[in-house]
C-alpha cells in the first residue's frame, strides 16, 4: 500500500484539536515497519506514541492508525520507524486541518504589525507570530498575504504561547462573515488547500 517515497502527512496526538499536519516522505518500507523522514524543526515524537498518517492513494486522502517504534534525529531530518496498528480508512475533512505553512511563504498582518510569519493555517483559522501582547478572546483585524492576494477580515485569538526572540504564538479563529464584513472566511480555505498541493507537488519533486 505505502511505498518508497510517498508523501506523507502526520498528526500529532496533542495536536487534534488544531489538526496541524506535518509533511514528510517515506524512505524505506520493510514487512512489518515504515520508515519516513521529517523535516521540522520543532517536531515533537517519542518512541510509543500513537498518531494518524496521511498521504495520498488512488487519488484519495488517506489516513492510518500507526505507532512510533523509535526516532532517530539526525539534523536537520527526524527519521521515524513506525508499525500500523489499524487499516487505512478515508479522509475526507482535509480541508479542515492546520497545515505547517512555514516556507510557504504566507504572511500576515496582525494588528498594527506588518508581515508577521503564519506558522501554520486551515479553513478556519492561522497561527502567527507576532511581538505585541494580545489575550485569548481578543478580535484583532488580519489580512492574509498568499501568492499576490490580501484576505482580510477579524480573528479572535483562541490561544497564546511564548516564543523565542521576543515573539508570541498566537492561534486565532476567523470569524464568521457577519462579524467579520471582510474575505478572509472565504480566502482561508483555498490557501490551506493550495499549500497543500504545493507541499506535496515539492515533496514529489514535481515543482
Amino acid at each position: 500500500m505505502i511505498k518508497t517515497n510517498t508523501k506523507v502527512f502526520l498528526e500529532i496526538p496533542d495536536e487534534s484539536e488544531k489538526r496541524i499536519l506535518h509533511p514528510g516522505k517515506v524512505v524505506r518500507v520493510s514487512e512489518t515497519i515504515i520508515t519516513a523522514e521529517f523535516v521540522e524543526e520543532d517536531l515533537h515524537l517519542e518512541k510509543g506514541m500513537d498518531f494518524f498518517l496521511y498521504f495520498n492513494i488512488k487519488q484519495k486522502f488517506t489516513k492510518l492508525p500507526a505507532r512510533i517504534k523509535s526516532v532517530n534525529r539526525t539534523e536537520p531530518s527526524i527519521m521515524v520507524a513506525l508499525e500500523t496498528t489499524g487499516d487505512p480508512v478515508s479522509a475526507n475533512t482535509r480541508q479542515f486541518f492546520r497545515v505547517f505553512a512555514l516556507g510557504g511563504d504566507l504572511t500576515a498582518d496582525f494588528g498594527p504589525e506588518k508581515n508577521c510569519v503564519v506558522v501554520d493555517v486551515s479553513a478556519k483559522g492561522f497561527a502567527v507570530h507576532a511581538t505585541k501582547r494580545h489575550k485569548v478572546g481578543t478580535r484583532v483585524e488580519a489580512v492574509v498575504h498568499h501568492e499576490g492576494k490580501a484576505f482580510s477580515g477579524t480573528v479572535a485569538v483562541m490561544n497564546v504561547r511564548k516564543g523565542g526572540k521576543g515573539q508570541f504564538r498566537y492561534g486565532v479563529l476567523c470569524l464568521d462573515d457577519a462579524e467579520s464584513g471582510g474575505s478572509l472566511k472565504n480566502g482561508l480555505p483555498k490557501v490551506s488547500l493550495a499549500i497543500q498541493r504545493k507541499e506535496l507537488a515539492r515533496l514529489s519533486g514535481l515543482d
